[in-house]
């Protein structure tokens, strides 16, 4: 877990406090962190001088650089080779593009009017993300004060009890009983239906049977950019959305092999369902797309 002393704006993330540092740990890591004066995370190469130009990378853990040391995050190796630029890393775990512009709207004076955002979309679990953060911040004033996010899921009940058995399952040696298998199975396929909707997101997203989710997931990106343009508009900044991928559409074997344990049909999956949405709305909005996928 990411635990350090945070500043708020309304309520919300604003920034880490400047000049701190502190431990990740978690069972597969454990490295330090050291924020900046700016409340972000620390680069390690030379900043450029006055005139450099300001690149600030906005996004979510892997933006932050979990895992890594501050020299092996990507944003210290894009500072290495890029002098004459400065780079700032405001990436937030656990964050989406609605928090993203958040911490963007409410620092821009304070980073430069100038500077170009980089949001670095995970098409793993964004679009969940936005989809879960309506009504927007920024639609504050549509709020009625009872609204709640969409759920995207069924019942809880039946979610916790399906992810006790997914849990349990894979142990040994429940792992060799057919019978617990097959229930899981059977558990699966009940709960999921035609909407895909208590598997990992990214299955969701490339599941093209559930067109209101996939409707969800374009409105909610739209709904963003469109603020996005606004932001840029207004402040002088330039914006680049970057799409980074998820393991399961880019490795087949791991793919195929999630989608059985689910009970999902293969053919009812389209990979680069989500880049398509992601390239066809900004493209609209008009703000630039790097997707190496």
């Amino acid at each position: 877990q990411v635990k350090g002393p945070v500043d708020q704006v309304e309520g919300q993330f604003i920034r880490f406090k400047p000049n701190q540092q502190f431990r990740v740990s978690n069972p597969e890591y454990r490295h330090s962190v050291h924020i900046d004066e700016l409340g972000g995370r620390a680069t390690c190469a030379t900043v450029g001088g006055s005139d450099a130009r300001t690149l600030v990378l906005l996004g979510d853990s892997f933006t932050f650089g979990i895992g890594v040391e501050d020299c092996d995050t990507f944003a210290s190796q894009l500072a290495s080779n890029l002098q004459g630029y400065r780079v700032i890393n405001l990436g937030v775990p656990g964050t989406a593009l609605p928090q993203q512009l958040f911490i963007a709207s409410k620092r821009q004076s304070e980073i430069g009017g100038e500077s170009t955002l980089f949001f670095f979309v995970f098409l793993g679990n964004d679009f969940d993300g936005m989809i879960e953060a309506k009504p927007y911040w920024w639609n504050g004033s549509k709020r009625t004060g009872n609204e709640q996010a969409p759920s995207t899921d069924r019942s809880s009940l039946p979610r916790r009890l399906l992810e006790a058995l997914n849990a349990i399952s894979h142990r040994s040696p429940f792992s060799h009983s057919y019978l617990l298998q097959m229930l899981r199975t059977v558990a699966l396929r009940a709960l999921l239906g035609r909407s895909a909707t208590s598997v990992d997101p990214i299955f969701k997203g490339m599941f093209t049977r559930n067109a209101e989710y996939v409707d969800a997931m374009r409105t909610a990106l739209r709904e963003n950019l469109t603020y996005l343009e606004t932001l840029v508009r207004e402040s002088g900044a330039t914006a680049v959305l970057v799409a980074i991928p998820d393991r399961y559409q880019l490795i087949e074997h791991i793919r195929l092999r999630q989608a059985e344990y689910y009970g999902l049909n293969v053919n009812d999956l389209d990979r680069f369902l989500p880049n398509r949405i992601l390239a066809e709305e900004s493209a609209a909005a008009g703000i630039a797309l790097l997707d190496p996928s």
